[in-house]
């Protein structure tokens, strides 16, 4: 099996291929894995087949879906980032399956100047953001290494998923909406429904 967790670790992945003068094509046989829509999407534009997508797009939701076979001896690669959490292949190790997990790209903090930032710091202060939204752990991450935790106090969180809510949490902040279904449609949509 492959399993994909992103749109971007899909990109990764191909272009790592053709780096290597490979045929984008997969083995007979192989197995791919979506965590949800738009990561199916992206396989189907590279012309791949998508095996399994969980109904929760979400690792958890791999891991149910996954998990209704059996997977002692069957083989993973997990190409992520490098702030990808180890959930996935600690739960995939668990049931005796073999892991790769390949780290094919990072997260970075874009370039912004400081007199940028404090800009920022400034709308949310005057609280002239209502909403803030989150869809990974590490856009969460950066965000806070960005702009520090306390501007998200003068707003409301919405979150893509429950993993990335739970990582807010684990920062001490308030998550005000987390999207039942975990795609961008998603989120705008609990968005809309939360002021109706």
């Amino acid at each position: 099996w492959i399993v994909f967790t992103s749109s971007f670790a899909v990109d990764f992945f191909w272009d790592k291929l053709k780096v290597r003068e490979k045929d984008s094509h997969y083995p007979e046989g192989l197995k791919i894995a979506a965590i949800g829509e738009n990561t199916k999407d992206r396989l189907k534009q590279k012309g791949v087949k998508v095996d399994l997508v969980p109904e929760k797009y979400s690792t958890r939701g791999l891991v149910e879906k996954l998990s209704e076979r059996n997977l002692k001896g069957k083989r993973f690669l997990l190409p992520c980032s490098s702030m990808a959490d180890s959930f996935l292949s600690e739960e995939l190790k668990k049931r005796e399956a073999e892991v790769d997990k390949v780290r094919l790209y990072t997260n970075e903090l874009p370039p912004v100047s400081s007199l940028r930032i404090r800009d920022i710091q400034d709308e949310f202060c005057n609280q002239k953001i209502d909403f803030t939204t989150f869809t990974s752990g590490s856009t969460l991450i950066n965000f806070v290494k960005l702009l520090g935790k306390d501007v998200l106090t003068k707003t409301m969180l919405a979150c893509i998923g429950e993993p990335t809510a739970k990582r807010a949490r684990e920062m001490g902040l308030n998550v005000d909406i987390v999207a039942p279904r975990h795609t961008f449609e998603g989120l705008v949509e609990a968005i809309k429904n939360y002021h109706a």
